[in-house]
């Protein structure tokens, strides 16, 4: 998919979507405190980046370990040719919110996308990744800026 139209549908799906104020308002309501819950996000160019050099299969299963609000598995999904994506975060302030945007991306992006794109299964799953089995993955992205050491 062309770079620009796919960060023009990007930009258009997370417009008014501020994923940091999302997540300080929600870890506020958590009974413990973890720098591993600090958020962090991608961007078009630097997600592309990313794919690219990691020269990844196509048909191949995608995931996002601590997946905010989706902006990753979106980005994959456009840039990528992945046959399954999938998100799972913890905090359901920012699960709910790649809910949301699963809910327009598959209305109003997939049927505009290349027919072997229209075929990606996608799905955000409100989980704590350490208690997830993803040994299916061929790639698996985490922003891990902030883990703490035994977590990495």
């Amino acid at each position: 998919m062309d770079f620009k139209i796919a960060k023009s549908i990007f930009e258009s799906l997370y417009s008014g979507v501020d994923g940091y104020d999302i997540s300080s308002k929600a870890r506020k309501n958590l009974p413990y405190a973890s720098k591993a819950h600090t958020y962090g996000e991608v961007t078009p160019e630097g997600f592309d980046k990313i794919l690219k050099d990691a020269e990844t299969k196509s048909g191949g299963v995608f995931y996002d370990l601590g997946s905010g609000t989706g902006k990753a598995v979106i980005l994959a999904s456009l840039f990528g040719n992945f046959s399954k994506l999938v998100g799972i975060e913890i905090i359901k302030g920012l699960y709910h919110t790649s809910k949301n945007i699963l809910a327009r991306f598959d209305p109003e992006v997939k049927p505009i996308l290349p027919l072997e794109k229209q075929k990606q299964t996608i799905k955000f799953i409100n989980s704590d990744f350490l208690e997830f089995d993803f040994s299916d993955a061929d790639v698996v992205f985490t922003h891990s800026t902030c883990f703490y050491d035994e977590l990495m």
